[in-house]
């Protein structure tokens, strides 16, 4: 098991899977998160 995702990131990780949205950040740790779909700049 890695280190934990900041408590911040899960959040904005669950309401962009819920609504389906994709999440543009340059955060590595929504790689992690199953089924979201992250655009990196």
């Amino acid at each position: 098991m890695g280190a934990p995702i900041n408590l911040g990131d899960v959040l904005v990780a669950g309401v962009c899977r819920q609504h389906g949205a994709r999440i543009v950040t340059r955060d590595a740790d929504f790689e992690r998160v199953p089924d979201l779909t992250v655009e990196s700049y």
